[in-house]
């Protein structure tokens, strides 16, 4: 869609964490090949970007500048003024998002083209053809969107490079001669998690079929562990210290994820953590679509509240999670 050469893109979201992000690198590695030689701004209107932060040596090759927080497409005035922004410069602005807010806004910008899905992409100049319907699953929704924008189809790029110390620190937080599950109870919402008492009843049942319990726990659960150390004495919390000069966070909590035999999370960012490290994970769904959070990049075995005849992700029964833990078990 634009013609070459494409020297400045935007690329516009509402803000990124650490599950949003782990969800959108596969198609930010694909940037460069879609826009090759070009300077690349990833700008959050709303809130914070994990690329500018946890993640930021995981995008430092394929974006060259992160913006955050920057409160554009945050005002309704915007869509008369359009955003504090620099009108000109922009060769390609993309809006990522489907709702018209921010598209009203940016559409300001003097861009050669500006593509936006929202309202069938009615805003966008000039208006692509052929778009057809947008895929639900996020990695995938955003290639198809850079494609539109600059011409050249992209897949996502699912492999997971980490800094150098990671992946070793990881080998002796895990080491070999065991079976790990992971067990991630953490959400950024009470609505998305089930009970952490089912988490220490698989804990209890985890040695019985050859696993040893490791819990990966975020800031917001850190209260959590003198209950969980006391409920289940021989877990593993391998990410709670850093290790070898590896600081815990989200790059040391990836290669750790790659060390598991197989993993249960809610649908939440630690969930997309240990998904990221290639294993496979046990993801407890309620109300969210799973076609639009579970990467198909990665090995999840996805139990929905309704696929078990339950209202919410708390009513999944733990038998069921045990049953789905035994058929990953099952694969040679």
């Amino acid at each position: 869609m634009a013609e070459a050469p494409v020297r400045r893109v935007l690329i516009y979201t509402s803000g990124d964490l650490i599950g949003d992000g782990l969800l959108k690198l596969p198609a930010v590695r694909t940037l460069r090949r879609v826009f090759p030689g070009a300077h690349l701004t990833w700008l959050a209107g709303h809130g914070p970007s994990v690329f500018a932060g946890a993640l930021a040596p995981l995008v430092r090759e394929h974006l060259d500048e992160v913006i955050q927080c920057a409160g554009v497409g945050v005002r309704y005035r915007e869509w008369l003024t359009g955003p504090a922004l620099p009108r000109d410069g922009w060769d390609v602005v993309i809006d990522t998002l489907r709702l018209p807010r921010s598209t009203l806004s940016l559409r300001h910008l003097r861009a050669r083209v500006f593509l936006a899905p929202a309202a069938g992409f009615r805003f966008s100049r000039p208006r692509p053809r052929g778009s057809g319907a947008l895929p639900r699953s996020l990695p995938e929704y955003l290639c198809r969107l850079f494609a539109l924008a600059g011409g050249r189809e992209q897949t996502p790029d699912y492999r997971l490079w980490l800094p150098a110390g990671y992946r070793e620190a990881a080998r002796e937080l895990l080491p070999e001669g065991r079976a790990y599950l992971g067990l991630a109870p953490g959400s950024g919402g009470a609505n998305k998690c089930w009970p952490l008492e089912n988490y220490i009843e698989l804990a209890h049942w985890a040695p019985q079929v050859g696993l040893t319990p490791a819990f990966f726990i975020g800031p917001a659960e850190r209260a959590w562990v003198p209950r969980l150390k006391e409920a289940v004495p021989g877990a593993l919390f391998p990410d709670l210290e850093g290790h070898q000069g590896m600081a815990p966070g989200p790059l040391l909590s990836l290669a750790l994820g790659e060390r598991l035999r197989c993993a249960v999370a809610n649908d939440a960012g630690g969930g997309h953590i240990l998904a990221a490290g290639g294993r496979p994970v046990v993801t407890l769904f309620g109300r969210s679509d799973p076609a639009k959070f579970v990467a198909p990049g990665t090995d999840r075995e996805v139990i929905t509240a309704a696929s078990v005849g339950v209202a919410g992700v708390e009513e999944i029964p733990v038998a069921v999670v045990r049953q789905r833990i035994e058929r990953v078990l099952s694969r040679r």
